[in-house]
């Protein structure tokens, strides 16, 4: 059976952060985003977004893949750290400073301690941390 243009290969990653409970990520294709150019908050190119790491039971995405030509390697980009998209361009709200201090991802399984250490380096907020924060029912 020939399978349709669109019809690509997911690779699951899996990170836990507690025995017995699994997380499923999905790393696919960023159809949207694929080849845009990553713009940080300091006007530098920080790349291109290639890919996305996303997390089906949520419907969130976690992370984009961005290449680095200058370094060829390619980096995780927390998802919350960017602030918009438009006319090929991904805007994130570091500088090209803090880019550098992202660890090269190599494809590995995206353990609860890589993102650790992805949000240290960063010195921004987790996705977990922040989503455990909001109670969209507290009202002031």
């Amino acid at each position: 059976m020939k399978k349709r243009r669109d019809q690509k290969h997911l690779s699951s990653v899996y990170l836990r952060s507690e025995p017995g409970r699994r997380y499923n990520l999905w790393e696919v294709g960023a159809r949207e985003e694929w080849q845009s150019v990553l713009v940080t908050s300091d006007g530098a190119v920080g790349g291109r977004v290639v890919r996305k790491v996303i997390e089906p039971a949520s419907y969130m995405v976690r992370y984009l893949v961005v290449y680095r030509p200058d370094l060829k390697c390619h980096l995780l980009l927390p998802a919350n750290t960017v602030v918009g998209a438009d006319g090929g361009e991904v805007h994130c709200r570091l500088s090209k400073g803090a880019l550098d201090k992202l660890p090269p991802y190599r494809f590995e399984p995206i353990t609860r301690s890589l993102e650790e250490q992805l949000y240290a380096s960063l010195g921004v907020t987790p996705h977990w941390v922040e989503e455990n924060a909001f109670n969209p029912f507290e009202l002031e």
